[in-house]
């Protein structure tokens, strides 16, 4: 079968490669997946880079989510079968023809999910309801956003919204913000921490102050968001985009009691119950199902065209996902 793999760390459209390896066939208890979409995460080209949280041994297939149908099943096998629609949980890697899993980390959905949507489930809807249950926004709460076009913002502000909470997005350029704002999003474009966009800031935010902060960035734009707290809130960091690290004042944690945290959706898949994990995505599945939030996708690439898909994936000003098919 086919997988696109990295044999050394680097840049991405460098370094992937695609090689035939041999397909694995599902022991007792496990079930073989036969995928075929598969989004590319920052996540994932950061681990191709080898910049990532963890590291995976060499030579190595990229991927953390995807989504296929179920081709062969193990002994033993009892709630799952050849046919059925499912993603793939758990860290095993996605960026290849077919993937076996232990039964628990497949997740099996509805036909009234689309593929698309199926195959982002497990990443940006997850981590957008595990920063609400962090620090969740309440009626009347403003919450702060940086990188607030990203998938992740977009999902978590459409939650917000829901939950009759005010959402703040900071975004780099203005490309989006008719898209935004059509999701109720307040829009601040800023890529610097200045007087001008602390001022810009504290207007959309208003005079009592964000209630939490979420922010993949860090850096000074995480350090621009920090400053819009109210006495008492929350910034949870669940990204370094800025390849920078996030300048907090002591004066911020003494005198507005701020508290500054980070979620990691990849560790908390890991130590969670697996009835839990199921449980949280059948309640995301229904949630997506229904229209409470989109996933909308930019483009599709074969697994064999991975320069043209990272470098789409890269892009500036890009609003959907890019997929990997095939």
């Amino acid at each position: 079968m086919r997988a696109l793999r990295f044999h050394r760390h680097g840049p991405p459209a460098e370094v992937l490669r695609l090689d035939d390896v041999p397909t694995p066939e599902p022991g007792p208890g496990e079930v073989r997946l036969r995928l075929t979409h598969r989004p590319l995460h920052p996540a994932d080209l950061s681990m191709v880079r080898g910049t990532y949280g963890r590291s995976r041994d060499l030579p190595a297939v990229g991927g953390n989510e995807g989504f296929g149908v179920i081709d062969a099943v193990g002994e033993g096998v009892a709630d799952l079968a050849v046919g059925q629609r499912a993603i793939k949980l758990g860290e095993a890697p996605t960026w290849q023809e077919a993937v076996v899993l232990p039964e628990a980390d497949v997740f099996a959905v509805p036909d009234a999910l689309s593929d698309t949507d199926a195959a982002q489930l497990f990443v940006n809807p997850l981590t957008a309801w595990l920063l609400h249950g962090a620090a969740p926004p309440r009626l009347g709460d403003v919450l702060v956003q940086t990188a607030g076009a990203s998938a992740v913002a977009r999902i978590a502000a459409q939650m917000a919204v829901r939950a009759g909470a005010r959402a703040v997005s900071i975004v780099r350029r203005d490309d989006h913000r008719d898209r935004l704002e059509a999701l109720g999003v307040h829009v601040v474009v800023a890529d610097a921490n200045t007087s001008e966009t602390r001022a810009a800031l504290r207007e959309a935010v208003g005079a009592d102050g964000a209630a939490a902060v979420f922010d993949p960035v860090a850096g000074e734009v995480g350090a621009l968001a920090l400053s819009a707290l109210r006495e008492g809130g929350t910034h949870i960091v669940y990204g370094a985009l800025s390849g920078e690290p996030l300048p907090v004042s002591p004066a911020a944690l003494i005198y507005r009691d701020v508290t500054v945290r980070g979620v990691w959706r990849t560790q908390w898949a890991s130590r969670a119950p697996s009835d839990t994990i199921h449980d949280t995505l059948r309640v995301l599945t229904a949630f997506a199902v229904a229209g409470a939030y989109t996933l909308p996708v930019d483009a599709t690439y074969d697994l064999g065209d991975a320069t043209e898909a990272v470098g789409a994936a890269l892009a500036h000003g890009r609003w959907g996902k890019v997929l990997l098919t095939g």
